[in-house]
């Protein structure tokens, strides 16, 4: 059985779904808001659990938040060109979103990435502990 949807926005004001009300809805939105505005490391340090287990693009998976932060700062040092960052929305469920951005970037190591990026994201107390990112 599927669980109920508590939220879901999609960007642009397309579509706005509320039910419940549950779950972490204020922080995804203002998670979401900070890599809008190109910080992405602002919302990493306010809504990142300092046990954080995340597995990004690249598929590997690292826990701890030190890791994570050096990883990001990593990332975001080999990217050469932006050319679209943009969310399309996401849900929330309970104690789990599922946030959806279009990237089209150039990376030294990867040459371009392109495509429609989706986070699935556990939480608890207001931060995010489990996350996976699917390209």
């Amino acid at each position: 059985m599927l669980p109920i949807i508590d939220y879901m926005y999609v960007a642009a004001g397309d579509l706005l779904i509320s039910n419940i009300l549950e779950g972490p809805i204020a922080e995804q939105t203002e998670l979401v808001a900070l890599r809008n505005e190109e910080k992405p490391m602002d919302a990493f340090e306010k809504f990142y659990h300092d046990d954080i287990e995340k597995a990004d693009i690249d598929g590997v998976t690292m826990t701890g938040k030190a890791v994570n932060h050096q990883r990001g700062l990593d990332l975001l040092s080999k990217i050469t060109a932006v050319r679209e960052l943009s969310n399309k929305g996401f849900i929330v469920a309970g104690d789990r979103s599922f946030t959806t951005w279009q990237i089209d970037f150039d990376h030294v190591d990867w040459a371009a990435v392109k495509g429609t990026e989706i986070a699935i994201q556990d939480w608890k107390d207001g931060r995010i502990v489990r996350e996976r990112i699917v390209l």
